[in-house]
This record gives C-alpha cells, structure tokens and sequence, in this order.
C-alpha cells in the first residue's frame, strides 16, 4: 500500500442485512459485479468507510481512528484493510486487475449471464419454472383481460416483496408481438442517456435472443444525435458494460421467457438514465427509437420496467418511511392518473415540478417508453392493473410499484 488510505470503489454499495434474530450488519456488494460476492462487517465500520476517500495519509486516518501506531488493534485495521483490497472494494491496482478481467471476458462473450439467478429467483430451470408459476398465481378476474396490451409498466422490485405486483404478466401470454422492446431504468450508469447492449439475455428457461440489427440500427441513429452538440451529455453509450449487474432489464427478460415460452420473440434491450436533457433532445431521442423499431416492419410489445417511490432512511430522508406513506400513496395516485390518461409529458412536467421528490426511478423508461409507443399506436390509455408499496420496516425505507397496461 502507498502513504494514501485507498478509496472505496464508487460502484460498492452499502445496505443493511438483518438476520434471522434481527441482528444488523452492513452488507458490501459490488454494483458492476467485480467482486466475487457481498461481504457483511459489523454496522460500526460505517464511519471508517465514509472518510476513506482517498486523501488521507495513513498517519492521518491512525489519528482519526483515535489509534496508536503500534496498537494491536490498528494493526488489526491495516489488515482488514488489505483483505478489502484484495476482494476487490478498494480503488487501487487490484480493482482496476478485477475490472479489465471481468470486462474483457464480458466483452468477448454474445450472452449475457442471468446475474440475478440464484439469488432473486431460482437458478435451477424447474425450480424457476415453478417459482414464476406459483408468482404470477391462477387466472384472476380482476385482471383485465378484453383489450391486447400493447405496453406495460411493471416493476423491477424484487419478486419476493412485490409478488401481486406481477400477476398482470400473465396477460403478456397473448401477446402476438415478434419484438419486445424492453425499456428499463439504468441505475448505476448515467454518464449518457441511453445504453444499449447486443448480447442475448441467459435465464434459467433458455436464452432469450436480442434483436442485434435493431440494435445496431438504433445505436448508430443515435450517435447521429450528437453531431454539433460537443460537450453535452453523450446520448448512446460506448458500451455496454452497464448491462452486466443491472436488474430492471434482467427481470423483464426472465419473465418473458417464462410467460412466452418457446415463442419465437426478439427483445430490443434500452437502459435509460434520464430525462434532464432539454425537451427537444428528448423528443429527438423518442422519436428515434420508434422510427427504428417501426422499421423492423416486426409486431411490438412495449415492456417498461420502473418502480414508482423510494422513501425513508435507506434512501437519504431524514423521516422514517412510516412518516411519508400517506404522502407516497397521493402522490402516485396523481402520478397513475396521467398514466391513464395517456399523458406522459405531463408525467414528465409533474416530477419535473417536483424535482422527483420521492425518487421515482422509472421516471425516464415511462416517458421514453410511451413517447415512443405513442408515435407507433397513437394515445395509449392505461388501466392499473396493480398498485403496492412495500414497507421495509427494518430499514424505516419503503419503495412503491405498480403495473399499467396501455392499449
């Protein structure tokens, strides 16, 4: 190690894992993927992670841990240091080793692996067959069923907290769509609005194959974009690599592979990070993705993967989520009526408004989804098929989801 404390990597993420006996350790996980697993350390060392930035001499992290330089337990610190190093949480020289390893392989490869199975759903195809049978449960009445879907919002939450959320998949079943373009939210990317990747999407049940020359068509209009707008934030990525650990496309795909079967159907894989851009650039960019998928000449099924709410402690409130769900639940009252009505500018303008106050994280995919959509299909009017908010009481965090079918 030199004479600076090594930063944690920005792609490590910090959450609370709470066991059987209600015990809290903080769990350490990688966003990208480049660490071999989460690790979990005691609460306490918080503090320590959030002053290693890189800018402090080990002399002066010594001081600031209130450690004498031959003190055992400073000794112990230096080594448990090192360990993170080595596994990877670290931005030093190893880190950047693990980073060209793992995105070389990446990069040679045409598939995406299933970076979800084994851990949000089962791994073991029967077992993820009947996992995702038992999840979207027996025909249900309130379900509507008369009108063909012609887009969904549906959430990205994970399966075991959300499970009623997902029932309305069963509705895709019907689907006479030779393309499904899936439009998710990219959570951990956002140096460029749009990221596209080639490579087919692994699941438990069987590849599900990626439209590669829609792909490519899409990414090269894109690029047209940024002619004579130097400096702006880039509009199409220049790879792909904000695929590898990100779910809200991930759990789409697995979906579609189970709903749809052995059905010979193509997806157009979009992360979208925002929609800050001036509204003409975002228009320009809507637009774009409907004249390339319309060019197909191919039956579209548009999937929007968002989730609605994100409030309490786990994500940055001062007030408990407990404190904030009455509010949450007018708030996407508002929010699913413009749904409904088929406005998504207006969705736009009223978390514009709002500077996205409850952190709506499919607030890009909605918009971008339906624009587009609505270019192809003319107005699409939504019905909710299903509204729910997950309370984390553990965390005092709460995250809210619905699912929309437009036709």
């Amino acid at each position: 190690m030199n004479n600076y404390v090594p930063a944690i990597r920005p792609e490590v993420m910090f959450d609370v894992h709470v066991d059987d006996d209600g015990n809290e350790q903080l769990m350490l996980s990688c966003t990208l993927g480049l660490v071999d697993s989460p690790i979990l350390v005691d609460t306490n060392l918080l503090g320590l992670f959030e002053i290693m930035d890189g800018s402090m001499t080990w002399d002066d992290f010594r001081v600031a841990v209130n450690l004498e330089d031959n003190e055992a337990q400073w000794l112990r610190l230096r080594a448990f240091i090192g360990q993170l190093d080595a596994l990877g949480f670290l931005d030093t020289a190893e880190a950047e080793r693990r980073r060209a390893a793992h995105f070389a392989q990446w990069d040679a490869s045409d598939v995406r692996p299933a970076a979800f199975a084994g851990s949000s759903y089962p791994a073991d195809e029967g077992e993820c067959r009947l996992f995702f049978d038992r999840l979207l449960g027996a025909a249900d009445e309130s379900i509507q069923q008369d009108t063909p879907v012609v887009a969904m919002l549906a959430p990205h939450l994970d399966f075991h907290v959300a499970a009623d959320a997902y029932q309305p998949w069963r509705r895709v079943a019907s689907t006479e769509a030779e393309l499904v373009v899936i439009i998710g939210t990219s959570h951990y990317a956002n140096d460029q609005q749009v990221l596209l990747t080639e490579k087919h999407f692994e699941t438990p049940l069987g590849i599900l194959p990626t439209d590669v020359e829609a792909v490519r068509a899409l990414r090269l209009a894109l690029q047209a974009l940024d002619h004579g707008h130097e400096g702006a934030i880039p509009v199409v990525a220049s790879n792909d690599h904000a695929h590898r650990a990100e779910h809200s496309i991930e759990f789409h795909a697995v979906l579609l592979r189970h709903v749809l079967a052995e059905r010979d159907v193509t997806v157009l894989p979009i992360l979208v990070a925002s929609i800050d851009a001036d509204d003409q650039r975002c228009a320009v960019i809507a637009s774009t993705i409907a004249d390339v998928v319309a060019s197909t000449g191919k039956r579209v099924l548009w999937c929007i993967s968002g989730d609605l709410a994100h409030v309490g402690h786990r994500f940055g409130d001062d007030e408990a989520a407990s404190e904030l769900l009455d509010a949450v639940r007018a708030n996407d009252t508002a929010v699913l009526a413009l749904l409904q009505r088929g406005e998504p500018d207006a969705w736009r303008r009223h978390l514009e408004r709002q500077q996205n106050r409850y952190r709506i994280c499919g607030a890009a995919p909605v918009w971008f989804g339906l624009r587009a959509a609505e270019q192809l299909h003319g107005k699409l009017v939504g019905h909710v098929e299903r509204h729910h908010v997950w309370h984390d009481e553990e965390t005092n965090s709460a995250v809210s989801v619905a699912t929309v079918t437009f036709g």
